[in-house]
Parts: structure tokens; sequence; C-alpha cells
């Protein structure tokens, strides 16, 4: 909850492997869900962990490409290749590189520390 700004509905990133740390200003309805998840959960502002696991840890990488996986299989996406939370990151890079948006900006997003990051499309 630290990392969450409600007054600017930002929410401050900590990356992981060498990445640049970032603020990202989101949208009024990801605000919107976000602050009714808090809500409905009973989130307080004290709170270290946002989203927690049934224990109130963090939730593992290993949880998230498991419910990749289910999700996955939901939606009858054959390819297993993409079974896993890291391509949601490319997905994104993919959409923001479509949408015109200037390179610099899209390493901004994904938090990528130099001009030769290389984005991989699906």
């Amino acid at each position: 909850m630290e990392n969450y700004n409600r007054v600017k509905g930002e929410l401050y990133c900590k990356r992981i492997k060498g990445s640049w740390n970032n603020t990202i200003v989101l949208d009024k309805e990801t605000i919107k869900i976000l602050n009714g998840y808090i809500k409905e959960y009973g989130i307080k502002e004290e709170a270290e962990i946002l989203f927690g696991s049934q224990e109130q840890k963090p939730i593992s990488r290993k949880m998230l490409d498991y419910l990749m996986k289910c999700y996955c299989q939901m939606a009858k996406i054959k390819d297993e290749n993409k079974w896993y939370f890291h391509c949601l990151k490319h997905s994104t890079a993919v959409h923001l590189a479509e949408s015109d948006l200037d390179i610099k900006e899209v390493q901004f997003w994904l938090a990528y520390k130099s001009v030769n990051s290389t984005l991989c499309y699906f």
C-alpha cells in the first residue's frame, strides 16, 4: 500500500532483475477498480501487501504463472509458450508500440534500461 498514491492515482513499481523502478499513472477506470478492490477486501492504508496470498504474503511468481496457465486454458490459448505471466509484459510492449508511442516511452512503461532492449512480438 505504501507504493500506491490514491490522491494522485499513481503506483510506484519496484522492479526485479536490474530494471528501473518507475511510477505508473493509472487511468480513471483502473483507479476505480483498484479502490473498489481495496474497499471490498478491507485493506488498510498501513497494510504492506496490496495483492497478498491466503497467508497474507506477496503472491509468488510461481502462483502468477499458475493462474496465467489456468486463464489461458479457459481462453483456449493453445500455444503453451504464452502461458506465463511475463508474456503480459511483452503483449503490453506490442500494444504500446502499435499505438505509435515513442520507443523511449515504451521503455519507460516496461522499465527497460537500455535502447538496445529487444521487444518480442507475438
